[in-house]
């Protein structure tokens, strides 16, 4: 019944929010980069918060979330809304992330210890005067760039899906009941979502935006369970295998910004230079992008899980990531230098 619920709160708050946002103004209006014709009402992420309280008070049990998550969550999604409906600078935006990380650190309990076995046999662990700043960086960086990536339909609610999945999976071969519990809740929320947003009837006559509460929302809940699912006493996974769950959006933002400040641009400031505008430019299409990259998402978080399992070394994982990584920073960074060089190139009339 609390999945139900959850699939259904999201789909009647979307249902009663939508003409809401219409009249306040709380929408994503065509032009500039965006490609969609109509306003667009940003109140998908408003609607899993929604939904998810709804399933929770029917669970009758937040194990084994905490109130600091649920504060921490609220924190973000009021933030969300307020940027959604005045666009607050990039360096507010910072703060209420620091904010909801610090409490979720905090009050939580909810630390990032040590970072495994990295670069060789050995674990790397923190010391006392890294833990924290390492876990606020790790947290307000799975936001971000949750947030970043949403920018095609489907793509953020896809790649959110796919880690929920593997995430679950964890908990269910560790035996831990309530962890796949609550993932099956934000799973079937998240599902609501994307029947208004990737495509369907739904999506043609009703369509929803994430938002920034939405993104933020998804990218703490994340960020939680890559914690809590890679520390004791739930460790069902190692901390790389959590970061190969959430390859796409973390290589996509890390090579984003790592671009823009090798080229003197804010790190923040918009563009288009996603991964998923490489694939369009490239040649496919919206849709098609974000089926690949949700299905790469999917190929990555798998084969880390699979490799856990068969004990492969986890230092061996994360010198493969590394070179996954560097491969793809280098070619997005040539690909894209290219395309701002044709656009500034001279028009010549004969």
């Amino acid at each position: 019944m609390p999945y139900l619920m959850a699939f259904l709160g999201v789909t009647l708050a979307i249902w009663v929010l939508r003409p809401f946002a219409l009249r306040v103004g709380l929408a994503d209006l065509p032009g500039g980069r965006r490609q969609h014709a109509d306003a667009v009402p940003l109140v998908g992420g408003v609607a899993i918060a929604l939904g998810l309280a709804v399933a929770l008070a029917l669970r009758g049990s937040l194990a084994p979330a905490s109130p600091a998550l649920l504060a921490a969550g609220l924190i973000v999604s009021v933030a969300g809304v307020v940027d959604d409906f005045i666009e607050l600078s990039a360096r507010a935006k910072l703060m209420f992330q620091m904010i909801a990380a610090s409490v979720l650190a905090a009050f939580g309990g909810v630390l990032v210890l040590h970072v495994g076995a990295l670069f060789s046999p050995a674990a790397v662990t923190l010391g006392v005067m890294t833990v924290v700043p390492f876990t606020l960086l790790g947290m307000v960086g799975v936001m971000n760039a949750i947030n970043m990536i949403d920018g095609a339909d489907g793509l953020a609610g896809g790649v959110a899906l796919t880690a929920l999945l593997w995430f679950g999976t964890a908990a269910w071969l560790a035996g831990l009941a309530s962890h796949v519990s609550l993932i099956g809740l934000f799973g079937c929320a998240v599902a609501a979502y994307l029947c208004f947003n990737a495509g369907g009837p739904l999506t043609r006559r009703y369509k929803v935006f994430l938002g920034d509460a939405g993104s933020l929302l998804a990218g703490l809940l994340l960020a939680w369970l890559a914690i809590t699912l890679t520390m004791e006493p739930h460790a069902a996974l190692k901390p790389v295998t959590a970061v190969w769950i959430l390859a796409v959006p973390i290589g996509d933002s890390v090579s984003l910004m790592l671009r823009r400040v090798l080229c003197g641009r804010s790190p923040f400031k918009p563009d288009r230079e996603h991964l998923h505008h490489l694939l369009q430019d490239a040649g496919f299409t919206s849709a098609q992008a974000v089926a690949l990259l949700v299905a790469i998402n999917l190929l990555l978080g798998g084969l880390a899980l699979l490799a856990g399992r068969m004990q492969v070394p986890e230092h061996w994982m994360f010198y493969l990531s590394m070179l996954i990584f560097a491969g793809y920073t280098i070619y997005s960074a040539r690909f894209f230098a290219r395309r701002r060089a044709q656009a500034t190139l001279p028009v010549t009339r004969r």
